[in-house]
């Protein structure tokens, strides 16, 4: 199986997000040229491109509220020697910020995943929400996190494009500070999705999900 590393993602916050590249990444032929999310604030469109396919497959449109856990949210049958655009407009999403990728299956084939895209969606009184939480991108040793955050435990998650952990932290929010710091040099170069938790006792509430970049080793 041949696959491509993305080592390059684009997020514009409110009005688009987008990822562009050639990938040949399927044990049964799936040749993804693009894939692409873009938003005007309110609803989500998505597209992608596809190469002749070998074989007939259903594709899977997935979405995610962390970066995480997926989910699909329509599926569509691709017939054999299909090639070229296909499209769906996502109408039922809330204000947030939300994650995109194509699981296109085949019975008796491993399934191939696209890498992932990111779009907020926000309603004409939400700027402040979507500015609550900035991060300081991109990072090198360090990722810092500004913002409010309550003074308490803070559980901080970070995972790879492919939505496997890379490491967690546990952080002592510092009363009145606006921000957080916490140590990554340990990231090789690329693309990550942070996620800070609020820890009361055995429990855990996500306050945020945000895009990190690392630039250098």
């Amino acid at each position: 199986m041949k696959i491509f590393t993305l080592s390059a993602f684009l997020l514009v916050a409110i009005v688009s997000s987008s990822f562009s590249n050639s990938i040949t990444a399927s044990p049964f032929g799936v040749v993804l040229k693009s894939f692409n999310a873009t938003t005007d604030g309110k609803v989500t469109h998505v597209s992608w491109d596809f190469g002749d396919m070998e074989q007939e497959v259903t594709c899977l449109l997935e979405r995610s509220e962390d970066g995480s856990a997926f989910s699909a949210v329509e599926s569509f049958l691709v017939k054999q020697g299909f090639s070229g655009v296909m499209n769906f407009t996502d109408k039922k999403v809330a204000p947030g910020q939300f994650y995109y990728r194509l699981h296109v299956v085949k019975l008796g084939f491993i399934p191939f995943r696209s890498h992932v895209v990111s779009i907020r969606i926000t309603k004409e009184n939400d700027e402040n929400v979507a500015t609550e939480y900035r991060v300081v991108n991109p990072f090198r040793e360090q990722v810092t996190i500004n913002g409010k955050f309550k003074t308490g435990l803070l559980k901080v998650e970070v995972s790879g494009m492919d939505g496997r952990v890379r490491f967690r932290k546990t952080i002592q929010s510092i009363p009145n500070s606006e921000s957080i710091t916490f140590a990554a040099e340990n990231l090789v170069k690329g693309t990550y999705i942070v996620r800070v938790s609020e820890l009361k006792g055995d429990k855990s509430s996500l306050i945020m999900t945000k895009c990190i970049i690392k630039n250098a080793e």
